[in-house]
């Protein structure tokens, strides 16, 4: 889970949508809820969250309203069927396509290097 309550900067703020939209962070963990919550479990989850950063309850954060909208989003997105299934769907291409880390391929040792012919050089007619 996010611990929205953390942020407080505008450039926090940024951060969280960038990962959001780069998918290191999804809308699950904003409301840290499961990727197969049931509805209820999304609703509560934003109950609980919308009571701690609603920005009246939060007058000194300046970004309260930022984060408010953040769960606001994570809430609808997961609670509408349609929405869920494509951001789903999504998700799981960005997971799918995510690079894999190259191998470093191991060095040739000396005997390897030995054995291999060293190419001599054609003499070019002149």
């Amino acid at each position: 889970m996010v611990d929205l309550s953390k942020i407080t900067t505008q450039e926090g703020v940024d951060d969280i949508r960038k990962e959001i939209t780069g998918r290191k962070t999804t809308y699950y963990d904003i409301l840290g809820v499961a990727r197969n919550a049931s509805e209820e479990a999304i609703n509560t989850a934003y109950k609980k969250l919308s009571l701690q950063l609603h920005p009246d309850k939060n007058l000194g954060d300046l970004f309260a309203g930022e984060k408010f909208k953040l769960i606001g989003e994570a809430r609808e997105t997961l609670m509408d069927e349609v929405k869920r299934f494509d951001y789903d769907h999504r998700l799981l291409a960005a997971e799918t396509r995510a690079p894999t880390p190259p191998t470093a391929s191991p060095s040739p040792t000396p005997t390897e290097r030995a054995a291999t012919p060293t190419p001599t050089p054609t003499p070019t007619p002149t």
